[in-house]
């Protein structure tokens, strides 16, 4: 199982440097700071709002990989994620795993976690509820969320950060 994790890993980094000139919203960073996020979206059907949370990620981190993809409880207690439509896959594994390739960098994990199971591992943020698609900072229109209160993420500021 490890193994198959670490192919998932190899084969989806992006770099964001191609988003940059597309980002839906000002960067909060000067033009003297680079901001250094990478993106992995495991979920095919998230691409066309990854650019939105990449710049909601950047109001809190400079340093950052982030990982766009469907995530649940399971009736066992465990936070598991759905890369590309897969059966599920331990978020806890996962990260650990994608720790190995980045040892010293943010992990940020824009997944549903609806039953908010604690993710104890060091250097992760995450949320503890439902995400949406679209931040907060980016729906105006048709992207206006219909869900609000305490069920729903929509910025990086509602995540828990680990030290």
């Amino acid at each position: 199982m490890k193994n198959s994790i670490l192919g998932l890993l190899g084969g989806v980094v992006l770099s964001i440097a191609t988003i940059f000139s597309t980002s839906p919203t000002p960067l909060v960073h000067s033009p003297s700071t680079f901001a250094r996020i990478d993106l992995m979206v495991m979920s095919p059907d998230c691409l066309m709002f990854a650019p939105y949370w990449v710049t909601e990620v950047q109001r809190r981190y400079s340093d950052a990989v982030v990982v766009i993809v469907h995530g649940l409880g399971t009736p066992q207690g465990e936070w598991v994620m759905f890369p590309f439509g897969s059966t599920g896959v331990s978020v806890d594994l996962f990260v650990e795993n994608l720790r190995n390739i980045h040892p010293t960098r943010r992990i940020v994990l824009v997944t549903c976690n609806p039953d908010g199971i604690e993710c104890k591992l060091p250097g992760v943020t995450y949320a503890t509820k439902n995400v949406l698609l679209v931040p907060r900072a980016a729906q105006s229109g048709i992207f206006t969320s219909v869900f609000t209160g305490d069920t729903v993420a929509d910025e990086i500021a509602e995540f828990v950060e680990n030290p």
